[in-house]
């Protein structure tokens, strides 16, 4: 199931800050964007589930159109200014939305370009490196080599218990939710 979900500020007056789409748990995620999290560190951050649906097209088309709504599209990356909107794309694909300007792209070529190593930088990188081989010796490739031909029963058999130690074993909606935000003392789940 896909759920389209809003996250708001825990201020007096909260205002929304992020519209996003994804799994059941991945409202809760705090991999985010750095201004997401300079937000959140800020103003704390209320999880509010707004959509349910097992059609992913559905949840996009939700998305773009809350995202609007709401009016958290920013290409402002600033946590400090004073828009507060954490989405940098439009919605409906997530980062594979997101469309570089040519002036960007370029930017980036040329920062990767030209880049050179100092001499100092160099003597300290082979000094660090003095002693070590950079490839296996004949017998440690033997040794991983026979070691290698066992470890998939071994994983096999070691799966397999670890599955039936699980059986009957069930985590509640609320436990996968804290797993989700790592006990994140800005988090809360009012809906």
């Amino acid at each position: 199931m896909f759920v389209g979900y809003k996250h708001y500020t825990l201020e007096e007056i909260p205002r929304c800050f992020y519209v996003g789409k994804g799994s059941e748990l991945r409202p809760y995620d705090t991999r985010r964007n750095h201004k997401w999290k300079g937000i959140v560190k800020r103003y704390g951050c209320n999880v509010v589930i707004c959509f349910q649906s097992f059609d992913e097209k559905s949840v996009f088309d939700w998305e773009i159109e809350n995202i609007k709504i709401e009016n958290t599209f920013s290409s402002d990356h600033n946590h400090d200014s004073d828009d507060i909107g954490c989405n940098f794309t439009l919605g409906g694909e997530g980062p594979a939305g997101l469309k570089r300007s040519e002036e960007t792209r370029k930017n980036m070529s040329l920062g990767q370009k030209g880049h050179e190593v100092k001499q100092k930088t160099r003597e300290k990188i082979s000094a660090s490196n003095t002693g070590k081989t950079k490839h296996f010796s004949d017998e440690h490739r033997m040794f991983l080599s026979e070691k290698g031909k066992s470890f998939g029963k071994r994983m096999s058999s070691h799966t397999l218990k670890l599955n039936q130690s699980r059986i009957g074993t069930h985590l509640t909606k609320n436990h996968k939710a804290k797993l989700g935000i790592k006990n994140s003392s800005n988090f809360t789940n009012k809906q």
